[in-house]
Order: structure tokens, then sequence, then C-alpha cells
């Protein structure tokens, strides 16, 4: 779950996630809101994008 984390931080300005900022979480529980105009098969792919990255490091 961490490295997830790590990857949706890095990758914060190119992803369709808008963190939405709660007060009193933990850096594990961030939420993320995806944008409205996004498509599933857009996130889809940056979660395959995700697993591949993790399965090689």
């Amino acid at each position: 779950m961490k490295n997830l984390l790590l990857f949706l931080n890095s990758n914060a300005a190119q992803l369709p996630l808008n963190p939405v900022h709660q007060s009193g979480l933990k850096d594990e529980m961030r939420v993320f809101e995806i944008d409205k105009v996004t498509s599933r098969r857009t996130i889809e792919g940056l979660l395959e994008e995700f697993i591949s990255a993790s399965n090689s490091s």
C-alpha cells in the first residue's frame, strides 16, 4: 500500500486524481478523487503501470 501511495504522490501532476484533504488522516489513509472526465480504462491503465513497476523492482 505504501508503494501505491508513493506512486500516486510522485506522479500526482500527471494523474487524473485529486487528493482530498481531510484533517487527522495518516498518510496510509489518504483519499484521492478521480477526475470526472477520466475514463475507467485510463485508471485501469495507471494501475497496470503501477503493478508492472512494482513487479520489476
